[in-house]
């Protein structure tokens, strides 16, 4: 007898994120996974970063090259290693990126003549030209996510990532 997975259903079911939380009970010595604050903000920022990805590929951009292109655009030429908080990437992906960027000249690289073992990266004519053609759809979306809070829940959220900040900063510190 020849056993086969069981087919899916054509209906599509909703996705994790979108499910009703757990009703399972919190306790002091179990918490479930879809009622901890860390994966609740790890969901929502992979969604984020999901729609960004969506709206970027109308411009044959990816999130990492875009945040590149307008932390160039708005701080100015940087090196390498200005440009990895910026990212919020770890230093091989960006790296990655900037050559790609590189390729299609959209960045280019000279060497830091105060420091010879490093490179600034600047943003070049055809680079400006993507940011700017790119910007006003991110600022759309911006500006929606920015309205579906009121004034007042929105003060609220960021003193809640500011707070959660210093702690993760305080923590990192304690070890």
């Amino acid at each position: 007898m020849i056993m086969t997975a069981p087919q899916k259903s054509a209906t599509r079911q909703p996705s994790r994120a979108a499910r009703a939380p757990s009703t399972k009970k919190t306790t002091d010595s179990f918490v479930p996974l879809d009622a901890r604050l860390s994966y609740q903000i790890s969901t929502l920022a992979q969604a984020l970063d999901r729609q960004s990805t969506r709206l970027l590929a109308q411009y044959e951009i990816s999130l990492v090259e875009w945040r590149i292109l307008t932390s160039l655009d708005h701080y100015g030429a940087g090196s390498l290693t200005s440009l990895l908080p910026l990212a919020s990437v770890d230093r091989a992906l960006v790296s990655r990126e900037l050559a790609k960027l590189e390729d299609r000249r959209l960045v280019a690289s000279a060497i830091d003549p105060a420091d010879g073992r490093r490179k600034i990266i600047k943003l070049t004519a055809a680079g400006k030209k993507l940011h700017d053609r790119v910007l006003p759809a991110m600022l759309v979306r911006h500006r929606e996510l920015a309205t579906a809070l009121g004034d007042d829940e929105r003060t609220i959220f960021e003193k809640i990532i500011s707070q959660l900040k210093r702690v993760l900063r305080t923590q990192a510190d304690a070890s």
